[in-house]
């Protein structure tokens, strides 16, 4: 797991290995195991990891036992390997049901607050001293010291910073395949990206960052105050703010004329593409101001219009429509095409599909699509 290592199952281990072939998995900058500055922890990185060591020791009929953060790369080896696994023992993983991710661990990626939080202060690794734990005080104090000992600097909570959030690498992920597919395109005139404040936004914000890096004119509408977003997205939007190019907030009033105005350039000319990268799949219900407005205008312009993930105002589950969605020409979504998609609400809203690689492994991505 992260921050938990074999420490933290000795007595289980030392109940199995008499009559099993045991093998105690610390992770990549966890527990005992070496702690890199200059790694990449992404998920896929420790799965290969993983599945290397099984290979290595020729493991066979195994029982894989796996908790938190460990239930992720335990499965992907799973997955990469199945004919080597028996049965799987899940004690939790490290995933919550979309979209609801506690605060605490939420607080983890606020940029520079979290950072200090989990690498200065040790804040993510002390917290396992007293959640879930038997004993309402939380662990003994010498427990406690035994789980903390490998974290016992800035340099070795790097792993717990990056390896249980790989979300801003996914993030990058996506929207730099989005942007390839825009630029296949080769539509003439700018690219105007439509960034609501959630991480739909953010995958707006790396999108029109990898345009204006291919030399292609874009400017980026925030549908949000700036104050207001936060973790990977804000990361993102202050990535681009460092390149010349417009960000303008939409105020939450404006009208269609007002809406028109914002998209045209300062020459009037058209856009000739519309990015929606307003909301993706979180919301649900009827589009409220200043979306429905920028939805209705958006619709009735001539340029190639292009969603991420999922059409603002289609519901991924369903196909219903609540009062209007934005009607593109093209979809660009990750890990699998949603239900809704493929209802006759969905088909002509979404116009065509594209699955982006967001750098997951294929055995995950091929079960998910089932």
């Amino acid at each position: 797991g992260n921050p938990t290592w074999s420490f933290y199952w000795r007595r289980l281990i030392a109940q199995l290995s008499p009559q099993y072939r045991t093998v105690a998995i610390d992770h990549l900058g966890c527990g005992l195991s070496d702690k890199p500055v200059d790694h990449d922890y992404c998920l896929q990185n420790h799965i290969d990891n993983l599945c290397e060591l099984i290979d290595q020791l020729d493991l066979s009929n195994v029982t894989l036992m796996a908790h938190d953060w460990g239930g992720s790369i335990g499965l992907g080896a799973l997955l990469a390997r199945r004919e080597r696994f028996k049965r799987i023992v899940l004690f939790n993983t490290g995933a919550f049901p979309p979209p609801y991710i506690p605060l605490r661990i939420r607080a983890c990626r606020w940029p520079v607050v979290g950072r200090l939080g989990v690498q200065g202060l040790n804040m993510f690794a002390r917290a396992a001293i007293t959640m879930a734990t038997e004993q309402p005080g939380g662990l003994p104090a010498d427990v406690a010291d035994g789980l903390l000992a490998p974290y016992d600097n800035w340099n070795h909570r790097i792993a717990i910073e990056e390896l249980g959030f790989p979300s801003l690498k996914l993030m990058g992920n996506a929207g730099l395949g989005c942007a390839d597919a825009m630029i296949e395109l080769k539509v003439a005139g700018k690219v105007v990206v439509l960034c609501g404040r959630g991480n739909n936004g953010g995958d707006g914000f790396v999108i029109a960052r990898h345009l204006h890096e291919h030399g292609i004119a874009v400017k980026v509408i925030l549908l949000a105050n700036a104050s207001t977003i936060s973790g990977d997205a804000r990361e993102n939007l202050d990535r681009l703010k460092l390149l010349d190019l417009p960000i303008i907030e939409l105020p939450i009033d404006s009208n269609a004329d007002q809406v028109k105005d914002i998209l045209m350039s300062r020459d009037r000319d058209p856009p000739g593409m519309i990015v929606d990268a307003m909301l993706g799949t979180g919301a649900r219900g009827r589009l409220r101001p200043p979306y429905d407005e920028v939805v209705k205008v958006c619709n009735t312009m001539e340029a190639t219009r292009v969603a991420i993930d999922l059409p603002s105002g289609l519901d991924g589950d369903t196909g219903l429509v609540a009062n209007d969605a934005f009607c593109a020409h093209l979809t660009c979504t990750f890990i699998a095409a949603k239900h809704g998609m493929n209802t006759d609400n969905g088909r002509h809203y979404c116009g065509d599909v594209r699955l982006i690689d967001i750098g997951l492994p294929k055995e995950a991505l091929d079960r998910a699509s089932r």
